[in-house]
């Protein structure tokens, strides 16, 4: 009887142990998986950083390659624009050109064409159109920058460049963000053709393709 009892106990115990035994074996397997994704995520997130890092110098060669393009394009309208109707008179041509690049939007709706005159006058200001026939020659930005000078002394020596300012986003006219533009002279009309789009919104979004690709 007694090695009966003994032995039903040790197989109770073997029993018990094993069981014991199981489960630690399940749990050390459910953490070696987590472990081993947590892994994964990690090597994939690091790729996707690495990438970023490297792209970000590059960033803003990007961009400016970007809203000079368009720049490009619309100058190309205004010159088609003015070759066809400038025999209705100078003020007449261009707010034919406005009305032409008025509604004209691209980079996912954040773009827009703006048009200045030599004098400070912004002639076009699609988002903002309170603001057109107004003068602000002498408007300095958030950080004291006068940039709309910028733009008609390159209107005065009839060239292009690129520059960067800080400027209010639609519908948040409380902050300002810095914004790079491209301006290139229409000489004619003593405009300035121009486009910018703003550094933060355009490193987003390619940060957004970048992620994308590992997805």
């Amino acid at each position: 009887v007694f090695v009966a009892i003994l032995a039903l106990v040790v197989n109770v115990l073997i029993h018990i142990q094993n069981d014991i035994n199981f489960k630690k074996q399940i749990e050390q397997s459910k953490e070696n998986f987590v472990n081993t994704k947590k892994l994964l995520v990690k090597n994939e997130v690091d790729k996707v950083f690495e990438n970023i890092v490297l792209q970000r110098e590059d960033i803003e060669n990007k961009l400016k390659d970007n809203i000079k393009t368009k720049v490009y394009t619309a100058y190309e309208i205004v010159e088609n624009l003015y070759e066809n109707y400038k025999h209705l008179g100078d003020k007449k041509a261009l707010k034919i050109i406005k009305d032409a690049l008025r509604n004209i939007r691209f980079n996912e709706g954040r773009g827009y064409y703006f048009i200045d005159g030599v004098s400070g006058v912004k002639h076009l200001q699609p988002i903002n159109p309170k603001i057109e026939g107004g003068n602000y020659l002498e408007y300095r930005d958030s950080k004291g920058y006068q940039f709309v000078k910028t733009i008609s002394n390159t209107i005065k020596n009839r060239t292009e460049r690129f520059d960067e300012y800080y400027w209010p986003k639609p519908g948040d006219p409380t902050k300002s963000f810095k914004k790079i533009s491209f301006y290139k002279t229409f000489a004619p009309l003593d405009i300035a053709i121009g486009a910018g789009e703003y550094l933060d919104d355009f490193t987003k979004n390619l940060q957004e393709l970048l992620l994308y690709d590992y997805i």
